[in-house]
């Protein structure tokens, strides 16, 4: 019987695995996503069937920094793997921030490592939304994320930009409406922005004020 290198399970891995549900919403961002135990329902039987054995655990490196250590094994041999060491970034000094950051880490590891493909959503971003005719960002208030309540003429550049790249229809239309009618901020005056979105580890790069 021939015997499989850990590159050769992989590509069979791939094959066979069926691509990730986006079955969680985002409340910062109005976008949705799969979490850790979507990624670990839809590689487990693919695994099991391309004896492979995916391994997690955190650790500290020797600077005193956090973690998540992940091997993905073949059953043939212990010494035909790959791995790789994922840095845990806290939001919190806390369990409650730890826990989250391994969840988030696990979660794109495996993603990373094995190859794996989410649903896409750009049917679902397709479909018509309602007559924004009556849309007028200078009076209506956003309704979800980070700023919420805020006037939509009021929200910043780098997040229309965000929101026309990423979000859902009816919230990319009305960005869309919205960078047609507001002046374009000037660049001179605006830093780089990168973020985190802290439901879904996302980076998030655009631009934003001193």
């Amino acid at each position: 019987m021939e015997t499989k290198n850990i590159y050769q399970k992989l590509s069979e891995f791939q094959s066979i695995v069926g691509k990730l549900r986006k079955d969680q919403t985002n409340p910062f961002f109005h976008s949705k996503y799969a979490d850790i135990n979507t990624v670990l329902e839809a590689i487990r039987e693919p695994l099991r069937k391309t004896g492979l054995v995916a391994r997690q655990s955190p650790s500290i490196n020797g600077e005193g920094k956090p973690y998540l250590y992940t091997v993905i094994i073949s059953n043939e041999g212990d010494n035909d793997f790959i791995d790789s060491k994922t840095p845990l970034i806290l939001a919190k000094e806390d369990m409650q921030g730890l826990g989250s950051a391994i969840t988030y880490a696990r979660r794109y590891a495996l993603v990373s490592m094995l190859g794996l493909e989410q649903e896409d959503d750009d049917g679902n971003r397709s479909v018509p939304s309602k007559d924004l005719k009556d849309f007028d960002p200078a009076t209506e208030k956003v309704t979800f994320g980070k700023h919420k309540g805020k006037l939509w003429i009021d929200l910043p550049q780098f997040y229309l930009d965000w929101l026309l790249e990423n979000g859902q229809a009816e919230a990319k239309s009305k960005a869309k409406k919205v960078m047609d009618i507001k002046p374009k901020e000037d660049n001179t005056e605006l830093n780089d922005f990168i973020g985190i979105d802290t439901e879904t580890g996302q980076t998030i790069i655009g631009k934003g004020k001193k």
